[in-house]
């Protein structure tokens, strides 16, 4: 493998392991809003958001690994949006796992741009 496929493989496990752990982050988030939640029509909205997460959070673990690297045991991704929790509330915590949302597209989309070679930055154009 060249030194230029090898950097190309460390910038694209870099970019799967973020996006990983904000898809662990945002999982926990709306875990965290389905068991606050009393109404049963939101609280099943809320699961299948964060069920269809964890789907999308395996398939960045497989490519993780794929890639050569290791899902991190250690990163659970509930630490942060259980301090935002008791610091935010239910309804301003909702709007942060929503503009957390936004901001995993955008760095989705960057780290596509980034990727140099064209067909891996096209499947990961449309991922994001």
């Amino acid at each position: 493998m060249s030194d230029f496929s090898m950097s190309n493989n460390k910038m694209l496990l870099y970019a799967a392991k973020k996006i990983y752990e904000h898809k662990l982050e945002k999982i926990y988030g709306f875990k965290i809003l389905a068991d606050k939640v009393d109404d049963e029509i939101i609280k099943n909205l809320l699961v299948q958001v964060y069920s269809e997460e964890e789907t999308i959070a395996d398939m960045w673990a497989n490519r993780i690994i794929e890639l050569g690297g290791q899902k991190d045991p250690q990163k659970r991704g509930d630490l942060k949006p259980n301090i935002l929790f008791r610091i935010l509330g239910p309804k301003e915590f909702f709007k942060w796992v929503l503009q957390e949302e936004e901001a995993g597209i955008k760095e989705l989309a960057f780290q596509a741009e980034l990727i140099q070679e064209n067909i891996q930055s096209e499947t990961w154009i449309r991922y994001a």
